[in-house]
């Protein structure tokens, strides 16, 4: 999808095609929309497809995805000149520290390798070790000082580049990731029902904790919950209490339904860096019940917007969510709370059109310090 019509930066956003990164894309294009001095062209990488790459064994995810980004980088320069790229996020970059000698580059991550080889044995992934490690984080080092700018989701993400890739502070922002509040907001007409509704999202069932939650509520809370779980996963058995959604799109009508009708979001998740959808539950004005885990605990403030429990532990789950449904009034209290931190913090809105002022700026060739204020 490209839009090609008008004046003012052209700038290919090049965006993984999974997960929560699909969300984010989907953010960017509708405030990019709205912005006026943006000419987008739009690049989704898929993670696989039908090309060479498939066919070699053992190739490194980065490899892939990153050969694919810069083969289509190359084809739209032959076609277009740009005035920046937006990569989101590092894994597609590996290939292109040439062209950012020719065109300004912004990278945008939710977690930087070093920081995802912390939460890798929840991705079934191996952490890099030895002679591979040092190769790796010499190579990403070698990208990140070649951005024009690097934008990070959390300060975990920020930390990581400045402690572990040893990148100059000036050239990190901070923007975390948003959400619409005027699409994802509380039903002021919500009646409690005799059960409490939970609410399970996540596509990776078993990372995300989806496993410890239903032996969770099959051992301890059946008797008083209702739990709805949206997911791809197919396997999973419904039955009268439990509830499950699959092919429900991000941002659908469905699941935000789905949001505004349950009272409590539970996400056990064994590994992930700033979940989209515990923003999503916030700004719903449900109380949120997670792990600290990546930047989880920078989005949720422990006992006040929502619980950090420990990981692969159903009995803390049990517990949490019943002094919860014996106390309805600190429910509401939490899930008020957790509306205004998204409204404080995690407004898209605002988030997204401070990313877009910053690829402005680097677009028209300003440098864009960090330390100062985007907004």
């Amino acid at each position: 999808m490209n839009e090609t019509s008008g004046t003012g930066y052209r700038i290919a956003f090049v965006i993984e095609g999974a997960l929560g990164h699909i969300t984010h894309m989907q953010s960017i294009m509708r405030w990019v929309r709205q912005n006026g001095n943006i000419i987008p062209e739009w690049m989704q990488i898929p993670y696989e497809t039908d090309d060479f790459l498939e066919k070699i064994p053992k190739i490194p995810f980065s490899i892939k995805l990153s050969a694919r980004a810069r083969a289509g980088v190359i084809r739209l320069l032959k076609q277009r000149e740009l005035h920046c790229l937006y990569y989101h996020t590092q894994a597609l970059t590996l290939f292109s520290a040439g062209l950012m000698k020719k065109i300004p580059v912004v990278i945008s991550l939710d977690a930087t390798p070093i920081n995802f080889d912390s939460i890798a044995q929840a991705y079934d992934s191996k952490t890099s070790t030895g002679f591979f490690y040092q190769i790796k984080k010499l190579w990403f080092r070698r990208v990140f000082r070649n951005a024009s700018l690097i934008v990070t989701f959390s300060d975990w993400a920020k930390n990581s580049l400045i402690q572990d890739y040893r990148i100059n502070p000036e050239k990190i922002i901070v923007i975390p990731p948003g959400v619409d509040i005027t699409k994802w907001k509380p039903n002021t007409n919500k009646t409690r029902s005799a059960r409490t509704k939970l609410l399970f999202v996540g596509g990776d069932f078993k990372r995300k904790g989806g496993e410890i939650l239903l032996d969770a509520f099959r051992t301890g809370l059946s008797d008083v919950c209702e739990l709805d779980i949206v997911t791809s996963d197919k396997t999973i058995i419904a039955d009268d209490t439990v509830h499950v959604h699959n092919g429900l799109t991000p941002n659908s009508k469905e699941l935000i339904n789905l949001f505004v009708n349950s009272d409590i979001f539970i996400m056990p998740t064994e590994g992930d860096a700033s979940p989209f959808v515990i923003l999503e539950a916030m700004a719903s004005s449900l109380p949120v019940i997670t792990t600290k885990t990546g930047a989880v605990d920078e989005i949720i403030e422990d006992s006040v917007s929502g619980f950090l429990i420990p990981k692969s532990d159903p009995a803390a789950i049990v517990k949490t969510v019943l002094s919860l449904t014996e106390n309805p009034d600190r429910l509401e209290a939490m899930g008020r709370e957790g509306r205004l931190i998204v409204e404080k913090k995690y407004n898209a809105e605002t988030n997204y059109m401070q990313l877009l002022k910053a690829l402005e700026a680097v677009a028209s060739g300003t440098v864009v310090n960090a330390t100062e204020h985007m907004g």
